[in-house]
């Protein structure tokens, strides 16, 4: 069976910086929010400030970003960039990319317990993040 082709655009590597910048604003957001309680924004917060931290990393290592409309092909290209050497940080991703269409288009509201999962998640993926983007040569 052939894999699936992921749906990419290229990106300038110089550009993973903008990404990231994004991703530390949502990241800020995410948690001005958890400590007011709110636990929609929080979670949309995290979930978006992931997808950006994903395409700094992405674009950094491969100089693309996931434009499918699936979720899950953005998890294919992180297992791309980081050759598989990250499964429970893949797994911290494919988690909070799921919920994605649940928690911004979905009728019910987060739960206190559900947000607070999320925002630790979430908060787990930016720091590794974090910390991979700072190995890359400037």
């Amino acid at each position: 069976m052939t894999p699936t082709k992921i749906k990419t655009s290229s990106v300038s590597r110089s550009l993973s910086g903008n990404y990231w910048q994004r991703a530390l604003e949502l990241w800020e957001s995410m948690k001005g929010n958890v400590l007011l309680e709110k636990w929609n924004a929080t979670v949309i917060d995290g979930v978006q400030a992931v997808i950006s931290a994903n395409d700094a990393l992405t674009v950094g290592h491969l100089g693309k970003r996931c434009s499918s409309d699936n979720h899950m092909d953005a998890v294919a290209l992180f297992g791309e960039a980081t050759q598989g050497r990250f499964p429970e940080q893949e797994t911290r991703l494919r988690n909070i990319l799921s919920i994605k269409s649940h928690v911004e288009y979905g009728p019910s509201l987060v739960k206190p317990k559900e947000g607070q999962r999320v925002f630790q998640d979430a908060d787990r993926f930016l720091t590794w993040v974090q910390k991979e983007l700072e190995k890359q040569p400037k």
